[in-house]
Formats: C-alpha cells, sequence, structure tokens
C-alpha cells in the first residue's frame, strides 16, 4: 500500500471534494495551471454557474502544451451521459481526458500523468522507477490538501459565528 494512502483510510470512504483537493495540491507541486469551477448551494440544491452545455469535467489542467480535463468520481460515482459527451469531444480536439477515482491515486495513474512531460498515455511499466516511489511529493501534496480543508473549515466556522 503507498505510503500516502493514511490520508483516505480514515475509516470513510473518499469523497471526490477529497480526491480534487489531492490532485490539485499535486498538480501544483508539478507546476500545473488550474481551474475548478465549485458549486454553490441554492434554494433549489447545488448549482454551478455557467451557461452553455452541462457535464463540463470537475477539473482543467495546463502545462506547457499540454491540457488535461479530468472528471472526478468517487468509488461509487457514475459518469453522467453529459459528462461523456464533453470528454468525447474535448478529447476529439486534442485534450488528453480521464476519469479519476481514488484508486487511480493509490496505483500512481494520477500521479503519472501528472509528471509526464509527453501527450500519449504512459504504459506503468515504462515508468522510470524513481516517479514510482515518489510518495515524499504526493505526501507534500496531501498534507497541503489537508491544512487547507482545516483552513477553510475554520474560516467557515468564523463566519458563521
Amino acid at each position: 500500500m503507498p505510503a500516502c494512502s493514511w490520508f483516505f483510510s480514515r475509516g470513510r470512504a473518499v469523497t471526490e471534494a477529497d480526491l480534487l483537493s489531492a490532485i490539485l495540491s499535486l498538480a501544483r507541486i508539478y507546476g500545473w495551471r488550474c481551474a475548478h469551477f465549485r458549486p454553490a448551494r441554492t434554494s433549489r440544491g447545488w448549482r454551478t454557474a455557467m451557461s452553455g452545455d452541462v457535464g463540463w469535467p470537475d477539473l482543467l489542467l495546463v502545462r506547457g502544451d499540454r491540457i488535461v480535463a479530468a472528471e472526478l468520481k468517487s468509488d461509487r460515482g457514475t459518469v453522467t451521459q453529459d459528462q461523456a459527451n464533453w470528454l468525447s469531444a474535448l478529447r476529439a480536439g486534442g485534450v488528453e481526458t480521464y476519469v479519476w477515482r481514488p484508486a487511480d491515486w493509490h496505483n500512481q495513474h494520477i500521479l503519472t500523468a501528472l509528471r509526464t512531460a509527453a501527450c500519449a498515455p504512459v504504459e506503468p511499466s515504462l515508468v522510470p522507477r524513481d516517479w514510482l516511489e515518489a510518495d515524499d511529493v504526493r505526501r507534500r501534496a496531501l498534507l497541503d490538501a489537508g491544512r487547507r480543508r482545516k483552513s477553510d473549515a475554520l474560516t467557515h466556522a468564523r463566519s458563521t459565528r
């Protein structure tokens, strides 16, 4: 089991928010520009302000000549048809597309995708060993993500007083 597993094994299922926070931290370490549009609670439930076609991916990452669009899902989450349509359209336009789940963090597919310089998918057996031993980098990313969540919770608690 990878050394970073402690972050995701606290007796509860890993949420998309947990996964998002960890990926954003890791992406920043590797120099990616990141975009994620947060939904807001309205009188009609959670909504993300946008115009256009629904189903836009959760995460857009850009570094150099690479663009990555990722839809994040929990272990049980499913990709909607609208999300699949966006991923297909982006892929047709030359964008790397992924559906990432917590298992992809544990088996290091996310790390491989964010460290790789080329656009082509990389077979795990072809990844240099030092890349696969980068738990220190992932651990730092997870610690940063945990600190941000704690800070966000404190800020929210102060604002609701």
